[in-house]
């Protein structure tokens, strides 16, 4: 038997930051990791641009989604469920909204796959699948097996490779939909952790946990055993980490090079009402310098859409992350997703505006902000993410992660999505230098005809993103009108443009017949 698993991946801004991120899913290498030896694994992960085979011999397709993937989750599902195929949905969005995922699937998993996953496959094969299927208790982490590196090219993920070293988090963020997911903060053997390191061979490894330091501890025998490896590791944690001098050491030692802080906004208010009331805000710039001391470099994240939130948040942000000197960031729109006790709060007071999930993504506000509106959630966000990115530019600050045997991942980029665009600049343009030498050609052989191949070219490109250029940046969200005129207008030059060949050559050839 076959079976295809699938990370669906709608086309977003969300698509795009995961995919800078580098490094496997989790939820689809666990399951292909736990699925039988005797039974062949197909794997797609559109996160990474692969594309889905509808044409597949699989008999089962597992499709797995977060909310703002949910509905290209349930169009890859409804198509495949209408060749005849076996189509179970798992992970968050199917796991916090059952009834709704049912409707485009055979089978759901609820919460983590492992244990429900084998039992699927035998169900199948004894023809009593179930609708559901659940686990009472978290999954034993010392029966996690290691990603499988023999099923995709492990250069898609630009030789980083990622390392499960524990699932869920000790803090109970209001917002934070891990904890509801995976029900308790627990840790994989050391020793299994040192083997499948060893195994993967790479040399950039992401520590694959919610909070790497939840029990310090267990931290530190795993920084020890780390050490001789040789390797260099990105992970997540909070900032407090600078405070335990002997955590940092053993984590400097072990190759932390990159990590994942959330600062998450400078109001002690907005902190303390969502459960982070933890991070010492007036200590976070002492805590960034003593980190990047060390070599390390961070990429923080700031929460906007708290209801302590006034209209002047984001300037006070942007005055903070230059203060305490990050160096990378990206600002976000705290989102409500489903299973966290924030959007069990907001639906109860109606102020959830939308369940159209492709909006889930943390650039659009999907409920109604108490000292703002939507809109203008929106639009601060956007112009922290610009101003920051701006005033990063100048400094010439910038995460970029020196990489051992001279690996293509490209961390240089984990920042903010909405931003690269306009500030990330690479070594050699080869884009730029095809068209700079097909502009001079079309001039001295006089081909019209490439203008309306460039405007098409900007069309596609433009609607793809979701950003337009003329004068200045044009983002779709934030200034439709101008957005579709520009948009229009690049497509009416290139219809003119073949219009204009089209006359030309029908004159020519009237004349001469």
């Amino acid at each position: 038997m076959q079976v295809t698993l699938i990370k669906a991946s709608a086309d977003s801004e969300f698509k795009k930051y995961k995919a800078s991120m580098g490094g496997p899913p989790q939820n689809i290498f666990s399951v292909a990791a736990a699925t039988p030896q005797n039974i062949q694994v197909e794997l797609i992960d559109e996160t990474v641009g692969m594309k889905v085979k509808y044409n597949t011999k699989s008999k089962i397709i597992a499709i797995f989604m977060s909310t703002p993937d949910a509905i290209r989750g349930y169009e890859i599902a409804d198509k495949f469920r209408k060749k005849g195929k076996i189509v179970v949905l798992g992970g968050l969005h199917p796991t916090f909204l059952s009834d709704e995922s049912q409707l485009h699937a055979d089978a759901i998993i609820l919460g983590e796959a492992e244990g429900c996953w084998e039992q699927i496959i035998e169900d199948v094969k004894n023809n009593v699948l179930k609708k559901c299927y659940h686990q009472e208790k978290p999954f034993d982490l010392s029966k996690l097996n290691p990603y499988p590196t023999n099923i995709v090219d492990m250069n898609l993920y630009g030789n980083v490779w990622s390392v499960v070293v524990g699932r869920g988090c000790n803090h109970g963020c209001r917002y934070y939909v891990v904890n509801p997911f995976f029900k308790s903060c627990r840790f994989r053997p050391i020793e299994h952790i040192i083997a499948e390191i060893k195994q993967c061979g790479a040399k950039l490894v992401e520590l694959h946990a919610d909070n790497l330091i939840a029990d310090r501890d267990y931290a530190i025998r795993l920084f020890k055993a780390m050490e001789p490896l040789n390797i260099q590791w990105m992970g997540e944690a909070t900032i407090m980490i600078a405070e335990d001098d002997e955590l940092l050491d053993w984590a400097v030692r072990s190759g932390l090079k990159y990590m994942l802080i959330g600062i998450e906004t400078p109001s002690k208010e907005a902190l303390e009402s969502v459960g982070k009331g933890f991070i010492d805000v007036d200590n976070v710039k002492k805590y960034v310098k003593k980190l990047q001391s060390k070599k390390i470099q961070l990429d923080a994240s700031f929460l906007f859409g708290f209801d302590a939130h006034e209209k002047d948040i984001f300037q006070r942000t942007l005055d903070y992350a230059k203060e305490v000197g990050v160096d990378e960031c990206h600002g976000v729109i705290m989102t409500p997703f489903p299973g966290t006790p924030l959007y069990r709060q907001m639906k109860q007071e109606g102020r959830i505006s939308t369940e159209d999930w492709s909006k889930y993504d943390c650039t659009h506000a999907v409920y109604t902000p108490i000292h703002m509106t939507p809109k203008e959630l929106e639009k601060g966000t956007w112009w922290f993410d610009v101003e920051f990115h701006k005033w990063q530019k100048k400094n010439k600050k910038g995460a970029t992660l020196n990489q051992p045997n001279n690996l293509s991942q490209s961390s240089a980029s984990l920042g903010s999505v909405r931003s690269m665009g306009f500030t990330n600049s690479s070594a050699f343009k080869w884009k730029t230098l095809l068209a700079f030498g097909f502009i001079l050609t079309s001039l001295f052989m006089n081909w019209t005809w490439v203008w309306s191949v460039f405007f098409l070219y900007w069309v596609i490109g433009d609607i793809k993103s979701g950003y337009t250029f003329i004068a200045e940046p044009i983002s779709r969200d934030e200034n439709p009108i101008w957005y579709w005129l520009i948009i229009t207008l690049w497509l009416g030059l290139a219809i003119y443009t073949i219009y204009d060949i089209a006359i030309d050559l029908y004159v020519d050839w009237f004349y001469l017949s």
